[in-house]
């Protein structure tokens, strides 16, 4: 049985981390998540970066999802 939590019920618009990487489509330019760096390149794309971590997403929801399920926010 998988446990739920507030936000996937709710909806991911009300997500913090949602929030946060969305901020990068209003002008924002990076943010840190836990030791990651986010930033949207030119290409529009969501460079998700660490030591030894260079990963992309291709929207806001796909960054999203990166992050619930291949990192722990640590």
């Amino acid at each position: 049985m998988k446990q739920s939590n507030l936000f996937e019920l709710g909806g991911i618009n009300g997500d913090p981390l949602y929030s946060e990487i969305e901020s990068l489509t209003q002008g924002k330019s990076y943010i840190l998540i836990g030791r990651y760096k986010v930033i949207r390149n030119s290409f529009g794309l969501f460079e998700i970066t660490a030591e030894g971590i260079f990963d992309c997403a291709g929207s806001v929801t796909q960054c999203y999802h990166y992050f619930h399920s291949h990192t722990k926010y640590d």
